[in-house]
């Protein structure tokens, strides 16, 4: 499946369905280590305070990384 339907909420929502599915994703998930995860995490907190972290998935990544492209520094 693409990226889109594949984050880390597809084993909540698809159960066992979702037993071994195999998707591609573009960037790091939000848990995982990586290089400006600081910053991805500031970002998140900044701009969406009320959202608890263990809440954040693969989309919080995938928004900073293309906004960060976007922008001209």
């Amino acid at each position: 499946m693409n990226h889109w339907a594949f984050d880390e909420n597809l084993p909540r929502l698809g159960g066992p369905a979702a037993e071994g599915a195999i998707g591609l994703i573009a960037c790091a998930l939000f848990i995982d280590e990586y290089p400006a995860k600081k910053r991805v995490i500031d970002y998140a907190k900044k701009l969406n305070p009320g959202v608890p972290i263990e809440n954040r998935t693969v989309r919080a990544v995938q928004g900073w990384v293309k906004v960060t492209l976007a922008v001209r520094r």
